[in-house]
């Protein structure tokens, strides 16, 4: 298949998964009207648009998988117009190779330690906002916590109220953050 086929396919792609996003965001952002002159008029429109706690996680879920893949297909956009920009860049090295002018574009990584799934996501995001605050991270001061939930919690699409939770004792068990004088809270032996 030829690149100019493959970018048109990508391209076709990349407008339906947008679209479906947009569809999504427009099914989680469901407004009330509240101008209704009668009372069952308003109960029966709460009745059909209010979206169940599992409806609104599965629309949350496929708006975060829709995401990753507009990301995929940009990747592989770029991939194709390099490519075609540099065609001499594009040699197949060995399998399990990397040839040296991809090592030398590629940048190093830097590894945190968190991995790369949702959790880490969140663990990322809750030290981000930690440090927002001007705090350190591990030694977060009274009230705190409380701040950087509620700076999370103002991304439905990383965050619940217990998934904050999750996320802070896992990065508590990573030694990623922790409270200003955490010990004195501790139960004595």
């Amino acid at each position: 298949m030829s690149n100019e086929l493959k970018l048109e396919h990508l391209w076709q792609e990349l407008e339906d998964v947008e679209r479906r996003i947009s569809d999504c965001n427009d099914m989680l952002g469901i407004t009330i009207p509240t101008n209704y002159s009668n009372l069952r008029a308003a109960s029966f429109h709460l009745t059909r648009t209010t979206l169940t706690v599992p409806d609104r996680l599965a629309l949350e879920h496929e708006v975060e998988s829709l995401r990753n893949r507009k990301r995929e297909i940009e990747t592989a956009q770029a991939a194709i117009y390099e490519q075609m920009d540099n065609p001499e860049s594009c040699e197949k090295a060995p399998q399990g190779e990397i040839n040296e002018k991809e090592q030398a574009k590629t940048p190093p990584q830097e590894d945190d330690g968190m991995g790369s799934g949702r959790r880490a996501e969140q663990i990322r995001a809750i030290v981000r906002h930690a440090k927002e605050l001007k705090y350190d991270p591990l030694h977060i001061p009274y009230g705190g916590k409380g701040m950087i939930e509620e700076l999370c919690l103002n991304d439905p699409l990383l965050f619940t109220e217990s998934g904050f939770g999750h996320a802070w004792k896992a990065a508590k068990r990573g030694k990623l953050i922790d409270i200003e004088g955490a010990e004195t809270y501790k139960a004595r032996p």
